[in-house]
């Protein structure tokens, strides 16, 4: 699930959050085990994606922030109301 918010995020442009929710994916998949079903699709990698359209600092700290979430917090991230086009600064 948190992969394919990364995907959309990434979609986006919203390039940090798509690095955060990609990192805590793939470290709740090193922890947990498993990965999504190709039924979902080609996902692509958001975290890698994201590399360089982001400074490396912005890249690292966002991984790394995404890498040291609680599953709690992770959530809560996950679903935090994303702007509309409308409010988005231009």
């Amino acid at each position: 699930l948190f992969k394919v918010l990364a995907a959309l995020a990434l979609a986006q442009g919203r390039l940090e959050r798509a690095v955060r929710l990609g990192a805590a994916a793939e470290r709740f998949n090193e922890e947990i085990g498993g990965e999504l079903p190709d039924v979902f699709g080609h996902l692509g990698d958001p975290v890698e994606e994201a590399r360089p359209l982001l400074g490396p600092r912005e890249h690292a700290r966002a991984s790394d922030e995404g890498r040291s979430m609680g599953l709690g917090d992770l959530v809560a991230y996950a679903l935090e109301p994303v702007p509309s086009a409308e409010s988005t600064p231009a």
